[in-house]
């Protein structure tokens, strides 16, 4: 909501930001709010309104399920609505810290969940956030890591990905390597569940943290990366989700 406030707030300066509203009576600030701030801070509480809705939904449908993966009983996977695509990342999971490099330090290693435990699906290791980023930022550390996998895991080292060809062709910063360093390792999962708001325990164990630079990071490396990277025409690539039915929106056209 603070966000919200700020990002909507009229003219001002930097030395004196409600300078612009000196002026005004009691009654000229009031409709100062309604005109400026109500219609966004309306929107910011409509989404999150909805996401409590849906949250509390699902929550009822596990409940209700007893059929297993039989399909008359599957519970309806949850997708966001069209007006969230187009208000992007931003509006999603906020803006990313102008210093990038700060900003993902500071998601990994100075939040309340940066040295709680927990173990990515894919494999069985017991890791935390602190030690995630401790591994792709510090080469002894990383090594360390591949050896704790029993083979199964090989971090890649920043100086040496700096110098790939690829990377260099696509420009990509040293925040955008590790972010995606980060996510080719067991922070998948979290950065997952911060963009799915599911399942709802990894949800709480978030502690509030939407890792915001770390995925804008995630993000824009990736799309970096497109614009050099070709699949072949015939290659098809599928993505699936088993035990669940697909909302009604994805039955109906666009209207």
């Amino acid at each position: 909501i603070t966000r919200c406030l700020a990002e909507v707030l009229e003219g001002g300066s930097s030395e004196a930001p409600l300078g612009h509203l000196e002026g005004l009576s009691a009654e000229g600030i009031r409709e100062y709010c309604v005109r400026v701030f109500a219609p966004s801070l309306a929107r910011v509480l409509e989404k999150e309104v909805a996401t409590i809705k849906a949250a509390r939904e699902e929550a009822s449908r596990k409940e209700e399920d007893v059929g297993g993966g039989n399909d008359k009983f599957a519970d309806t996977a949850v997708f966001g609505e069209l007006p969230e695509f187009h208000e992007g990342l931003a509006g999603k999971i906020g803006l990313p810290n102008p210093n990038l490099m700060e900003g993902i330090k500071a998601e990994h290693c100075g939040m309340d969940n940066s040295h709680k435990t927990f173990v990515p699906p894919n494999y069985p290791i017991e890791t935390t956030p602190a030690k995630e980023y401790a591994a792709v930022t510090d080469e002894e550390e990383g090594l360390r890591a591949s050896k704790a996998s029993g083979g199964k895991r090989n971090v890649r080292r920043l100086a040496e990905l700096r110098k790939h060809a690829t990377a260099k062709e696509a420009g990509l910063l040293d925040a955008e390597i590790i972010a995606l360093l980060l996510y080719t390792g067991p922070m998948y999962m979290l950065y997952n569940a911060v963009l799915r708001r599911f399942p709802d325990h990894h949800v709480k164990a978030l502690g509030g943290n939407r890792y915001a630079t770390t995925i804008n990071c995630i993000v824009s490396g990736i799309i970096k990366l497109s614009r050099l990277m070709k699949l072949p025409s015939e290659r098809l690539v599928f993505r699936g989700l088993g035990g669940r039915e697909v909302p009604e929106a994805f039955k109906v056209a666009d209207g």
